[in-house]
């Protein structure tokens, strides 16, 4: 399974929302889904990068 989210800022402060954590924790901690590893991966070369994909493994 490959999750595409990116990074959300927080209104009127320089610092990201904690969005992609939570469901990551939530993932692993009510489903037993695992984080397998963060992607980096941009379609763009003139876009920021930052990472948007998440791996995440299901238990047989």
């Amino acid at each position: 399974m490959v999750i595409n989210i990116g990074p959300v800022f927080k209104e009127g402060v320089a610092a990201q929302q904690l969005h992609i954590e939570r469901l990551l924790v939530k993932l692993e901690d009510e489903l037993g889904i695992h984080l397998l590893q963060r992607l980096e991966f941009c379609m763009s070369p003139t876009a920021a990068q930052f990472p948007i994909l998440c791996t995440v493994t299901i238990p047989a």
